[in-house]
Formats: structure tokens, sequence, C-alpha cells
């Protein structure tokens, strides 16, 4: 039992971390509820093209690897990787953990490496377009 409440501190000193990381970043520099909800799919699908992973690790990994801007959480993630593996995009297997708890580690299927080509694709021409009317260029005086 003892060993389950240190897990269970190790936890939540981790998710408190995790808070004040996502609280160091500008609210300005986090993106927004749509922009998150478009590119969640593409982003997660991109992560287990790499190789399978758990719901924790993806949303570590996606906070980690975006600074902050594509922090999901797992209110968030878990939703979502459900609907991944419903929709037959992604794949899972349950795998006992040595204190006896099971971890949930999801894996690309060939739907999903599929669908992760024609979103890449789309991305990259909205990218374009955007690129195109000079939206990434820097500010410049009128």
């Amino acid at each position: 039992m003892m060993s389950n409440r240190v897990g269970v501190s190790k936890q939540n000193n981790e998710d408190s971390d995790r808070q004040a990381q996502r609280e160091q970043l500008p609210k300005s520099d986090r993106a927004d509820r749509e922009m998150v909800r478009g590119a969640g799919v593409t982003a997660v699908l991109s992560l287990l093209a790499e190789g399978e992973g758990y719901g924790y690790q993806l949303a570590e990994d996606l906070a980690q690897r975006t600074n902050g801007v594509l922090d999901l959480g797992q209110a968030t993630l878990y939703p979502l990787l459900y609907n991944l593996e419903a929709k037959g995009l992604v794949a899972a297997r349950r795998q006992r953990l040595d204190n006896g708890r099971q971890r949930k580690y999801y894996r690309l299927t060939p739907a999903g490496a599929k669908a992760l080509h024609q979103s890449q694709a789309k991305w990259r021409r909205l990218v374009e377009a955007l690129t195109s009317l000079r939206v990434f260029d820097q500010e410049t005086s009128s």
C-alpha cells in the first residue's frame, strides 16, 4: 500500500510541475481550443507514427515538444484516443506493470497511417496558403 501512495504522490508532483510549466507560458502563446481541436488528431497520430505510447506519455510529449502550445491535457487526450481507436486509426494493448496496474499502449494502424498522411497534406496546403498571405511574416511598419 505504501508504494502505491508514493506512486500517487510522485504523479501529483509531476502534475504540479506540468501545471507550473503551463502557467509560465503566456496565454497569448497557447493555441486556442479551436486550433488545438484541429491539430490534436494530427499531432497524436504523428507521435504514434514514431512508436507506440500510453496516454500520459503522449500528453507529456505533446506539451513538452510543442513548448506547451499543444498541451491537450489528459481530459482532452483520452477521449481523442478512444475516438481514434473506435475509428480504427489506432489500436491499443494493455500491459500489466510491475506494481500490478495496467497501462494501455496505443499504436498507429495502417488506416491511421493513411489518415495521418492525408492530414499532413491538408496541413501543408493550409500553411502554404497562410504563407502566401504573409501570415507568418514578422510585423512590418505600415
